[in-house]
């Protein structure tokens, strides 16, 4: 089983991976010709940059954990 290089990897990069699928979506003529489907994507990347700043604290937390003991 391929352990994760440091806590939170997973999650993090599921996070850009989704980040990315919706930037993908956002160059498609259909979702920039629609704006509540643009407003809705927009609002998800958000909502991902969040979690991904949450996480990334979180992983600093543990290290500075882990550096203490």
């Amino acid at each position: 089983m391929n352990q994760s290089k440091t806590p939170y990897y997973d999650q993090i990069q599921l996070l850009i991976n989704e980040m990315d699928i919706i930037l993908a979506n956002l160059q498609s003529e259909s979702v920039r010709s629609n704006a509540n489907l643009r407003d809705l994507s927009m609002s998800r990347i958000k909502e991902i940059q969040q979690k991904i700043h949450d996480l990334k604290i979180k992983r600093i937390a543990n290290d500075m954990t882990i550096q203490s003991i």
